[in-house]
């Protein structure tokens, strides 16, 4: 992991991280002290990385038996917290909460029979409900929202196919709602074409 910082006339390093592949780093405050940390996917190990001053000091959150791979900080539970919702090298998604110490798993979800979820993971209101929904794509797309305790998966995408390691959201089309692009940069069929889809809640 690099940092780069501009110094008025260029970009040069301020910091660095790590010896290992590096994946989906994120920039927020994940532990709700009111300075940004960064997540990354560290080979196997999901860790938060907060700034000391003078460089970074590493809190590995868990070690998993597949590479990690989409970190997404963001609050999906409305509880003005942002939670880490992580993607992986396997068709899963987990979600962990600071609880005041710790992070702590809040939901974890395999879907045997699909496709990895790599880096298809988003969080935004896609259904204009007022409430963010957490996306995330395997070659099919789930669409989950915190219902107090814990997540259902409110919306199930059945139209997509390949590995969809693109899975954002935003508004894509300026109408003030914000739409779901997913893209495979993998085919899992023979005869499956590479493809992107802009998906839009309707009533």
């Amino acid at each position: 992991l690099v940092a780069l910082e501009w110094d008025g006339s260029e970009f040069v390093r301020a910091a660095g991280w790590g010896d290992r592949s590096i994946f989906f780093p994120w920039i927020a405050d994940v532990d709700n002290d009111g300075l940004n940390e960064v997540i990354v996917g560290n080979g196997r190990e999901l860790t938060v990385l907060k700034w000391n001053g003078n460089g970074f000091d590493s809190h590995i959150i868990e070690k998993f038996s597949h590479q990690v791979f989409g970190c997404v900080g963001k609050d999906s539970t409305g509880d003005g917290i942002n939670e880490i919702h992580v993607t992986f090298g396997w068709p899963q998604l987990c979600i962990y909460r600071w609880n005041g110490s710790d992070y702590e798993k809040i939901f974890d979800k395999t879907w045997t029979w699909e496709a990895d979820t790599i880096e298809a993971i988003d969080v935004g209101d896609v259904d204009g409900d007022g409430h963010e929904e957490v996306c995330v794509g395997t070659d099919k797309i789930h669409i989950f929202e915190w219902n107090g305790s814990g997540y259902e998966e409110e919306y199930f995408i059945n139209d997509t196919y390949g590995l969809l390691a693109v899975t954002c959201v935003g508004d894509f089309d300026n109408d003030g709602n914000i739409e779901i692009n997913a893209g495979s940069v993998g085919l899992t069929e023979e005869g499956q074409h590479y493809m992107s889809w802009i998906l839009k809640y309707r009533e």
